[in-house]
């Protein structure tokens, strides 16, 4: 009874029989063993023993396994290459975000950097001006004070100054009327 691998690369060998996939290199490939072998050409069968039969079909699977496994790889290759062209691609792309990020993002602090700048100033500003109006405030309630002392101060010397010429006026019509009334 044959075991479940001869019978397993028969059914693999039928299955290529039934849908031939690069039956040119397989042909090649047989032609290649049957010289090794001895035999001329496929077509012309020698008699040959049951080892060297087994040993030909045994190589002959090997072969359809190792074309089978080379279509796998190669199919896995391409996929991979195609896998990795892609990754490069958008690892380029990422490359090209993440340096365009990086420089929006240093912009960006340069103008945080300079409105903190800006502001830090006028707040000095700000305050040199609330200290300037609180100068100028008490400059003006002194000069205020002032204006209205003086203003007190030049009432009292006006409200002297016509009653000393008010008095002095009196006198004067005093010593007339005396004058007066003497020449009458």
């Amino acid at each position: 009874m044959p075991n479940w691998k001869d019978e397993y690369l028969a059914e693999l060998l039928q299955a290529e029989k039934n849908n031939p996939v690069n039956m040119e290199l397989v042909e090649a490939c047989s032609q290649l063993v049957d010289r090794a072998s001895g035999k001329k050409s496929r077509k012309e069968p020698e008699p040959a023993s049951t080892s060297d039969d087994y040993t030909l079909t045994q190589l002959q699977r090997d072969l359809a396994e190792a074309l089978r496994s080379k279509g796998f790889f190669e199919s896995r290759a391409k996929a991979a290459e195609a896998e990795l062209a892609k990754l490069k691609s958008s690892s380029k792309n990422h490359d090209k975000t993440v340096r365009e990020l990086n420089a929006d993002r240093n912009k960006i602090m340069t103008k945080l950097k300079d409105r903190d700048h800006e502001l830090r100033e006028q707040r000095k500003l700000s305050s040199n001006i609330q200290d300037e109006m609180i100068a100028l405030n008490l400059q003006l309630s002194v000069a205020e004070s002032e204006r209205d002392r003086v203003k007190k101060e030049n009432r009292d010397l006006v409200e002297r100054w016509m009653k000393s010429k008010g008095a002095e006026a009196d006198k004067m019509n005093i010593d007339n009327e005396a004058l007066f009334d003497a020449s009458r």
